[in-house]
């Protein structure tokens, strides 16, 4: 059985599922010049999405990625998409306020629901669902 770094973690695979059951990308660089109201450097999860929301809102979109599309930090990802970070909300709360924390939480659950709204929109073949998001404390 494998474990994390230290020996200490779940026992398992420790392969990225995305850069597992994934096809490989190789697109060809751009031909010649390319005008282009905005180039998106990065084809992740981000990269992509603002990508779209720009060609939704009319802009003419160059993505560029340098390597495997969906490869850095989304290819390492859970695919969790949440508004439920840790607890820092206490933390923003206590450095920047109440307001700007709650336009925090605010512009996550936006995010969730723009990445529903993709989903529907486009047709997406995956599991995206709705599932409730716990945390859990404890004292010693």
């Amino acid at each position: 059985m494998e474990h994390g770094p230290g020996g200490y973690g779940l026992p398992g695979r420790h392969e990225s599922f995305w850069m597992e059951t994934t096809a490989e990308t190789a697109y060809p660089p751009l031909p010649g010049n390319l005008e282009t109201d905005v180039v998106v450097v990065g084809g992740g999860i981000t990269g992509i999405t603002t990508a779209v929301l720009l060609k939704q809102a009319g802009y003419t979109v160059a993505l560029i990625e340098g390597d495997r599309i969906c490869r850095g930090v989304t290819g390492h990802t859970t695919a969790k998409v949440t508004s439920l970070h840790r607890l820092i909300y206490a933390e923003l709360i206590d450095r920047f306020g109440s307001r700007q924390a709650q336009q925090y939480a605010e512009a996550n659950q936006a995010a969730i629901e723009t990445v529903a709204s993709f989903v529907r929109e486009y047709d997406i073949p995956c599991s995206f669902e709705a599932k409730p998001a716990y945390t859990y404390g404890s004292t010693r």
